[in-house]
């Protein structure tokens, strides 16, 4: 601590330090950009500095983090926490199911047929279990592959479902 008070009321319990600039948006953690401040006044800084918008500054905290290839959250599918516990790194045998399920979407696959054939090639998820087209979805999503179905698609599919149900009643 800078001060074994708050520099704003002089109260010596529940102290913290102060960012001047924020670390989100540059601000380092020397002692020239710390300040000592109490609970109570560290939170009324925070609460009445209106120009940060701190859901801006979160999404540019994350962003940098992202950006340095770090973790921000849970760890997605095809990484790895390397040994510092905050760098990502490629898990070589998920890339490659993430690659086969990019691939087989390129040629045409739907998501349940992909499952299949990922089941078919050995690949399993992270638990040791089968694939399934939810679990597809969120691969291909996170990988910029979008996954949406065209209204187009939905009729026919529905076309599909309606003429199956007749083949099987008739």
């Amino acid at each position: 601590m800078k001060h074994n008070y708050c520099v704003a009321c002089g109260n010596t319990e529940n102290l913290h330090q102060h960012h001047l600039v924020p670390r989100s948006v540059g601000g380092s953690d020397d002692e020239s950009n710390l300040i000592t401040l109490c609970n109570s006044c560290h939170g009324k800084i925070h609460g009445i500095t209106k120009e940060w918008n701190l859901t801006k500054l979160t999404k540019e905290a994350l962003w940098r983090k992202k950006a340095k290839g770090e973790r921000t959250g849970s760890i997605p599918y095809g990484f790895n926490v390397a040994d510092d516990g905050i760098k990502l790194i490629k898990n070589a045998h998920e890339q490659e199911a993430i690659d086969y399920c990019i691939e087989a979407k390129k040629d045409g696959y739907s998501l349940r047929e992909i499952a299949d054939l990922l089941i078919e090639q050995g690949f399993k998820n992270r638990v040791g279990n089968a694939f399934n087209a939810k679990t597809i979805k969120n691969i291909l999503n996170i990988n910029g592959i979008n996954t949406a179905r065209t209204v187009a698609e939905k009729r026919i599919a529905a076309v599909g479902m309606s003429m199956q149900t007749t083949l099987d009643n008739g």
